[in-house]
């Protein structure tokens, strides 16, 4: 996996340096150009690296992982976010409920599958169910 990684960096690289030359970048000038436009070939390879692994799921387990040790020895503390998320998700729920019924419902639409085109067109206004 290493080397296809690399072999697709260099690749990449290859396709720029042949776009600098149909741009008519002299060819002395070629690798220069082409590495400073494409960066450090050693970082490229290692945040490839990250993004192809998915450290980011492992670093994400040893949170969670983390987090529920912390959980186990502080009860308190645990009884306390529980009870802090539920109050957040049910103020969130009465919120929105509040927002959708005196904000949103003035703006419904008596055909909400009808779509509407905005923005200037030179073509003369049609009705909805001719737009296409």
């Amino acid at each position: 996996m290493e080397r296809d990684l690399e072999d697709e960096l260099l690749a990449h690289r290859a396709m720029m340096e042949e776009r600098l030359r149909r741009d008519g970048l002299a060819p002395e000038q070629l690798r220069a150009a082409a590495s400073q436009l494409f960066g450090n070939m050693t970082l490229a390879l290692e945040d490839s690296r990250l993004i192809w692994n998915f450290a980011w799921i492992e670093s994400l387990g040893q949170d969670i992982r983390y987090a529920f040790r912390g959980f186990r020895s502080a009860p308190l503390f645990r009884v306390t976010v529980i009870y802090t998320i539920g109050l957040a998700l049910g103020l969130d729920t009465v919120l929105f409920t509040g927002f959708n019924a005196y904000v949103l419902a003035r703006f419904r639409f008596k055909i909400p599958t009808a779509s509407i085109r905005c923005g200037g067109t030179q073509r003369p206004a049609r009705p909805w169910f001719l737009l296409g």
